[in-house]
C-alpha cells in the first residue's frame, strides 16, 4: 500500500488561480472504462470501444455542421470523454488479449514443466517474511517469456508477461532487460491479474543475454548508493536508497511498520514527489546559470529520464514523469503551466500506455493526493489563515488536504486509520527534500569516488535520521492508528464522516467555534468507537495470512498464497462448511490441496473445496485409507484435477507460500508451511506413538503455530515441547462424543505457555503477523501472542 504523497506536482496551484476542469471528465472516463475493461474479455472490450466511438461521434457531429449548437462546451466535454473512454477500452482489450495469447495459458492450466527464455522486466526482490525457514529465501520478479518449450510444445516464440518465483542462487542479481533461460513449473495466476502465468523456477537461471547498457549503468549507480550509505546507522542506511531509487531491502520490519502506522510509508518508496524534488533542484541550478527556456526544458527532460531509469519505471514514477514532461513542454513554449490539466493529461497518457494502472492502488493514491494538493489545499489554507498564524496555515494545509483526501481509500485497503498521519507528515516533510537531493548527489558521485559519495551520504543521514525518529516516536503514541472496516463500506463510511465534519466546520449556521469543535469532536469520537469496534469484530481481517476453518470434528487450514488464492491443508468432514469458509476468505483459486491422511469421513469436505474453484493439484500420501483414496481420486477425476504425492523434504512453492512434508509416518504426514514469516505445522491424525518417534529424531520441529493433532486427543508431551508453538489451534466439534480436547493436552500446552484457541469456542480463526509477534482474530475476539 502506498500512502498519500503531498508534493507529487512540480508546482502548487495558488489560491484564486482559475482551475481548468475540462480534461477532468475525459481522464476520469478513461480510467473507469479501463478498470472495467480489464475484467472482461478482449472481444467485449473492443465492442465497448466501438460503441463508445459511435456515440462520441454522434455527440460531436453537430459541432461540424457550420452552426453553433446549444451547450457547445458541454457537448465537447461529453464527446471528448466518450472518445477517450473508447481509447481506454481498446487499450485494455489489447492488453488482456496479449496476456491470453500463445500456448503458455494452456500449459499453466495443466501445471506443466516447461523451459522458458525470459527477459527480466523488474528488479528481483525477496518476498517479505519469507527469508527464514523452509529453505532458501523466495525471490520474486517480473519477466516477459519470449520462448517456451515442453514435452508437448515445440520451441515457440511468445510474448507473455509472467511472475517468476525462485529460491536458487543467481536470480536475485539479475537486472531488467537481461535475458535468461530456466526450467520450472507454470501455474495459473490469481483471477484479475494481468500476467499469463506464475513460473516456479527450478534451479539457477542460465544467462543468455546481458542487460542493456542503460540498465547496467543504472544498476551500477544503485549499487554505488548502497555502498555510500553503508557507514550510516541501520535506519538511515536502509532509508536513503528507498528515497532515491526505491530499494527498501535494508529497512527492518519494525521500521516499515512504524512508517505504515504513522502514514509515512511514501517515504520508503520512490514516488512522484521525488521526481518533483529532483526536477525542481535541476531547474533552479539551470536558472542560476542563466539558461534560456529551451535549455531549461532540455535539462528538465534529461533529469526526468535519468531519474526514472535509475528509480525504475514504477507506476507513481511514470505518472510524475509524465506530469514533468508536460510541465517542461509548457516551459519550452513560454505558456503558463496549469497543474490540474497536466495531471489529467498524465493520467490519460499512462492509462493508454499501461491500462493496468487503472486498477493500481498506488497509482490511485498518487493521483488523489495530487488532486487534493491542487483543489483542496488552496481553499483550506485560506480558511486556516483566518484562524491560525500564516506560517502554521502554510505548513498544515498541504499534508492535511492530502491525508483527508486519501484517508477513505487507505482505510478501505488497510483496515485502519492513522491518527498520527497529519502531525507526523508535518514534521517529516521538511526533511524529505534535502535527504532526496543529497541522496541523488551521493548516487551520482559513487561511480566516480566512493569516499566523496560517503561524505555526502553522511550529511544525508541527518535528515534521514530525523525521518526515522519521527516515524518511531509517533508510532509508539497511544491510538496512533485505530482499526476501521476495510472494503467499500469502510471507505464510504469514512467519506460520509469526513464530509459531515467538513460541513460542520464550514457552516455559517453554527458560528460558535467552541460549540462546533465540541460537536465535531463528539461525532468523530463516536464514529471511531463504533466503527472501530465493528472493525475488530469483522472476520476475516483484511491482512490474514492463514486461517483455521470451523468444520466440525476435523481440520481445514487455509494458507493465503495471493489475493484470491490459497493452499488448503486437509478439508474436514463437511463440504458445506469448508466451502462457506473459503468463500468468506475470498478464495477463488486453490493452488493446491494437501491431505495429511485419514479416513473417508475426514476428507468428506473435499467436494466443497473443489466447488466452483480452480484447483492446481491434490497432494496425497500412503496414509490415506483405501476408502478415502478411492473417493479423493474420484472427486479429482470429476473436477479434472491432478493427484500427486510430494516427496518428503522437498520444498514446494505456491504463490507466496512454501510447504514441505517434514515426515511420512504410519498414522499421518507432517506438513510444515511458511508464509509471511509465520511457520505452521499440521499433522492431521498423528498418533501419540508416532509423535514420540518424531520427537526423538534430530528433525527441527519448531513452529509458530501448531494445529494440534487428532483434535487434541492424548498427545506426547515431548512432541509438544519440541514444537513449542506460540499458538496451538485445536480444531474440534462442539459437544463431540470423544470429549476432545484432552485435559492432559490442555495442561501440557499451558505448562509451556502456549496460547490455545479452539474452533468449538472461537469458531473460525485467522492468524497474521503484527509488531509484537502474532495476532489471532476469531469471530468472538482477538489475541496477541509474542513471537517465541
Amino acid at each position: 500500500m502506498k500512502p498519500p504523497r503531498v508534493a507529487d506536482a512540480p508546482v502548487e496551484l495558488m489560491p484564486g488561480e482559475p482551475v481548468e476542469l475540462r480534461l477532468l471528465s475525459p481522464a476520469a472516463a478513461a480510467w473507469l472504462t479501463a478498470a472495467i475493461a480489464l475484467m472482461t474479455s478482449p472481444a467485449l472490450g473492443l465492442i465497448a470501444a466501438a460503441v463508445l466511438v459511435v456515440v462520441g461521434v454522434a455527440v460531436a457531429a453537430p459541432m461540424f455542421r457550420g452552426r453553433r449548437p446549444r451547450h457547445l462546451v458541454r457537448k465537447r466535454v461529453v464527446a471528448g470523454a466518450l472518445l477517450c473512454a473508447a481509447g481506454a477500452a481498446a487499450a485494455a482489450a489489447w492488453r488482456v488479449a496479449a496476456v491470453q495469447r500463445g500456448p503458455l495459458p494452456a500449459l499453466a492450466r495443466a501445471h506443466a514443466m516447461v523451459t522458458l527464455e525470459l527477459t527480466v522486466t523488474s528488479d528481483p526482490h525477496l518476498s517479505a517474511g519469507l527469508s527464514a525457514g523452509a529453505g532458501a529465501p523466495l525471490v520474486v520478479l517480473l519477466a516477459k517469456a519470449v520462448e517456451v518449450s515442453s514435452d508437448d510444445v515445440l520451441r515457440t516464440t511468445i510474448s507473455s508477461p509472467i511472475v517468476v518465483l525462485a529460491t536458487a542462487p543467481g536470480w536475485l542479481t539479475l537486472q531488467p532487460t537481461q535475458r535468461v533461460t530456466a526450467v520450472g513449473r507454470v501455474s495459473m495466476p490469481d483471477p484479475g491479474e494481468l500476467v499469463t502465468a506464475l513460473f516456479d523456477a527450478r534451479g539457477s537461471p542460465t544467462v543468455v543475454g546481458a542487460a542493456s547498457p542503460i540498465e547496467r549503468v543504472a544498476g551500477h549507480i544503485r549499487d554505488g548508493l548502497r555502498t555510500a550509505a553503508a557507514p550510516l546507522p541501520a535506519g538511515p542506511r536502509g532509508l536513503l536508497p528507498g528515497l532515491v531509487d526505491g530499494d527498501t531491502s535494508g529497512l527492518s520490519p519494525d521500521l516499515v511498520a512504524a512508517f505504515r502506522t504513522t502514514g509515512l510509508t511514501h517515504i520508503v518508496a520512490v514516488s512522484g514527489a521525488n521526481v518533483a524534488i529532483v526536477l525542481g533542484a535541476a531547474l533552479v541550478i539551470a536558472r542560476r546559470m542563466r539558461a534560456g527556456l529551451r535549455a531549461q526544458a532540455l535539462v528538465g527532460v534529461l533529469t526526468i529520464v535519468g531519474f526514472v531509469i535509475v528509480a525504475r519505471p514504477q507506476a507513481s514514477v511514470l505518472r510524475a514523469a509524465a506530469m514533468g514532461l508536460v510541465a517542461v513542454l509548457a516551459l519550452a513554449t513560454g505558456r503558463r503551466r496549469r497543474a490540474l490539466p497536466a495531471l489529467c493529461a498524465a493520467v490519460l497518457c499512462l492509462i493508454y500506455i499501461d491500462p493496468t494502472l487503472a486498477r493500481s492502488v498506488g497509482f490511485a493514491l498518487s493521483v488523489v493526493a495530487t488532486a487534493a494538493l491542487l483543489l483542496i489545499a488552496p481553499p483550506l489554507r485560506t480558511w486556516m489563515a483566518g484562524r491560525l498564524p500564516g506560517w502554521l496555515a502554510d505548513a498544515l494545509a498541504v499534508p492535511t488536504a492530502a491525508t483527508l483526501a486519501c484517508a477513505p481509500l487507505i482505510a478501505s485497503i488497510s483496515g485502519q486509520i492513522s491518527l498520527a498521519s497529519i502531525p507526523a507528515n508535518l514534521l517529516a516533510e521538511p526533511a524529505v527534500a534535502p535527504a532526496t537531493i543529497l541522496g541523488v548527489l551521493a548516487a551520482a558521485l559513487a561511480p566516480v569516488s566512493v569516499g566523496a559519495a560517503q561524505i555526502v551520504a553522511r550529511v544525508a543521514g541527518i535528515p534521514c535520521w530525523w525521518l526515522v525518529f519521527v516515524a518511531r516516536t509517533f508510532s509508539r503514541l497511544p491510538g496512533a492508528a485505530v482499526p476501521w472496516r476495510d472494503g467499500a463500506s469502510g471507505a464510504l463510511t469514512l467519506l460520509a464522516l469526513g464530509s459531515t465534519v467538513g460541513l460542520l466546520l464550514w457552516s455559517a449556521r453554527w458560528r460558535g467555534v467552541v460549540f462546533r469543535l465540541v460537536l465535531v469532536g463528539a461525532l468523530v469520537a463516536s464514529a471511531l468507537a463504533i466503527h472501530g469496534r465493528l472493525a475488530t469484530r469483522q472476520w476475516p481481517p483484511s491482512d490474514w495470512v492463514l486461517a483455521a476453518c470451523d468444520v466440525g470434528q476435523g481440520e481445514a487450514i487455509v494458507v493465503r498464497a495471493g489475493p484470491q488464492s490459497g493452499l488448503l491443508v486437509d478439508s474436514g468432514p463437511s463440504p458445506t462448511l469448508v466451502d462457506g469458509c473459503l468463500d468468506a476468505l475470498g478464495i477463488r483459486t486453490l493452488a493446491g490441496i494437501v491431505l495429511t491422511g485419514g479416513t473417508a469421513t475426514s476428507v468428506g469436505g473435499l467436494p466443497g473445496a473443489l466447488h466452483g474453484r480452480a484447483v492446481g493439484e491434490i497432494d496425497v500420501g500412503s496414509q490415506l485409507a483405501a476408502d478415502a483414496d478411492v473417493r479423493v481420486r474420484g472427486w479429482a477425476l470429476a473436477s479434472h484435477v491432478a493427484v500427486a504425492a510430494a516427496m518428503p523434504g522437498v520444498v514446494n512453492i505456491v504463490g507466496t507460500v512454501r510447504w514441505q512434508i517434514v515426515a511420512e509416518l504410519a498414522s499421518a504426514r507432517v506438513v510444515a508451511v511458511n508464509v509471511a514469516g509465520i511457520s505452521l505445522m499440521v499433522a492431521g491424525d498423528l498418533s501419540a506413538v508416532d509423535e514420540t518417534e518424531l520427537a526423538s529424531t534430530s528433525a527441527s520441529l519448531s513452529a509458530d503455530v501448531l494445529v494440534v493433532p487428532h483434535h487434541g486427543a492424548a498427545q506426547d508431551a515431548a512432541f509438544l515441547d519440541a514444537v513449542h508453538p506460540g499458538v496451538a489451534i485445536i480444531s474440534v466439534a462442539r459437544g463431540n462424543s470423544q470429549h476432545d480436547p484432552s485435559a492432559m493436552v490442555l495442561t501440557a500446552l499451558s505448562a509451556i505457555a502456549v496460547r490455545v484457541i479452539r474452533t468449538d469456542n472461537a469458531r473460525n480463526i485467522a492468524i497474521m503477523p503484527n509488531s509484537e509477534g502474532l495476532l489471532a482474530v476469531t469471530q468472538h475476539g482477538s489475541h496477541e501472542v509474542p513471537r517465541r
